[in-house]
């Protein structure tokens, strides 16, 4: 990668944005605009440069997560943990060819860990997608960040709201058990995992609505900046989480979520 003042700058956006040595954080990442801003400039910039770049930043006292997520357990499918794709993107897929990132165990939601945390959370059994108990739940309690760039938690699946409709039991939702088999150190084992899934009949769309961002911004729980017209935001994953946990009491008033058209 060409050490260029483009790639100087963006090093210190994302320092300005708050993630510092030391940061935990989950990267939510599309890096295509990026890529095609800097071919422009004859920089050859891969998702792999990007990882390397936020590894830089934090550090080996940090932790670099992205989500590795994959449906097709649910479908039939055999889970290998170690060749099955992510659902999650290209960054997410260039981790999992990486030697210093380690997957956990889920078959579906499994999460690509570099740095401090990643022997304890890939060491977690994770057979309760949504548990306080899995992964989401240690990542709430160690207080990380969630790094977006050029995406919006607004406008796709954020876990962490699964996590609270799960632990307030709403009453949309209800436990579902799959059973599949999965591939880990070429054994091949069957098991079950538990799923509060959404009901079919229940017409609204868990999604926040563009009221949070204002709502975050007064407790300080989520900056914004941009690079090059690329939207980038540093979330607090805690207090995103605990908010949830207080508008799930007061669905009729609810600012986080919106209606279905």
């Amino acid at each position: 990668m060409k050490n260029d003042a483009y790639l100087i700058k963006l090093e210190k956006k994302i320092l300005d944005i708050g993630i510092k040595k030391g940061s935990s954080v989950i990267i939510c990442a599309d890096v295509l605009k990026l890529m095609i801003i800097l071919k422009k400039e004859k920089i050859n910039f891969s998702p792999n440069d990007f990882i390397d770049l936020m590894i830089k930043i934090i550090g080996k006292k940090g932790t670099l997560i992205f989500y590795s997520f994959n449906w097709g357990f649910f479908n039939g499918k055999i889970f290998n943990h170690s060749l099955s794709k992510s659902f999650s993107g290209a960054l997410s897929n260039a981790a999992l060819e990486r030697k210093d990132f380690k997957r956990s165990k889920s078959p579906v939601y499994s999460l690509l860990v570099y740095g401090k945390y990643q022997k304890k959370i890939c060491s977690m059994n994770h057979y309760n997608c949504f548990s306080l108990k899995s992964p989401f739940g240690f990542l709430i309690k160690k207080k990380v960040k969630c790094f977006l760039f050029d995406l919006d938690y607004k406008n796709g699946a954020f876990p962490f709201f699964h996590v609270a409709e799960q632990y307030e039991k709403v009453y949309y939702r209800f436990f579902k058990v799959f059973t599949g088999k999965i591939m880990i150190r070429n054994v091949l084992k069957k098991i079950s995992i538990k799923m509060f899934v959404r009901k079919n009949d229940y017409k609204i769309t868990t999604i926040y609505s563009s009221k949070t961002d204002t709502e975050l911004k007064k407790i300080n729980a989520l900056k914004k900046s941009s690079f090059f017209n690329i939207k980038i935001s540093l979330l607090d994953v805690s207090k995103l989480y605990l908010m949830t946990l207080q508008q799930l009491k007061i669905e009729k008033k609810m600012i986080l979520r919106r209606k279905s058209q």
